[in-house]
């Protein structure tokens, strides 16, 4: 109870998961950088819709992102599908199998990817190539954060993906990619 409460327990379990919470967020903002180059000319459009937003409105879309995504596709749909692969085989110790485990977090990851498509489709036709690169990007941020669910808890993906959007949504657009665009 004291965990819920803000106790000291609430205090150390954050602090043990900042760090980590951090670095796999940032690394996720560098990892979707990384895997937009074969998308090279539609990622630069779509980076030029990106600065256009102002400031605030991509603030908003952090805290959207790292709340209510992380409420959804992890812990709704993801523990759904954990929930349900260990009715279908449970681990020795009666919980669900690590392949269970991962199979949910792939399948909320390909979710969570496509339904990024609804922002993208506002932006650019919607095609193969963006229905590809939208799974692949999203999908890849959407696996970590669904291990950082899994082995750290809620307020870890969290954590995460408010970092991830922070990089992708201001400091990337507002900081970066001006100098350059």
């Amino acid at each position: 109870m004291e965990g819920t409460t803000g106790g000291e327990k609430r205090k150390d379990y954050l602090k043990s998961i900042l760090g980590a919470s951090f670095f796999w967020g940032i690394l996720g903002g560098v990892l979707v950088v990384l895997l937009c180059i074969p998308f090279w000319n539609m990622s630069v459009e779509l980076m030029k819709a990106e600065m256009v937003v102002p400031v605030w409105k991509s603030a908003l879309a952090i805290f959207y992102g790292g709340t209510a995504e992380e409420i959804l596709f992890r812990l709704f749909l993801m523990t759904l599908l954990v929930w349900i692969a260990s009715k279908i085989k449970k681990a020795k110790d009666r919980g669900p199998t690590k392949i269970g485990v991962w199979l949910a977090i792939i399948i909320t990851g390909v979710i969570f990817g496509l339904g990024h498509l609804g922002i993208t489709g506002a932006i650019t036709a919607i095609t193969s190539d963006v229905i590809l690169r939208a799974v692949l990007l999203n999908g890849s941020l959407s696996v970590i954060y669904g291990w950082l669910y899994w082995k750290k808890g809620l307020e870890s993906a969290m954590i995460a993906h408010f970092s991830t959007d922070f990089v992708l949504h201001i400091l990337i657009p507002d900081v970066i990619a001006p100098l350059f665009i």
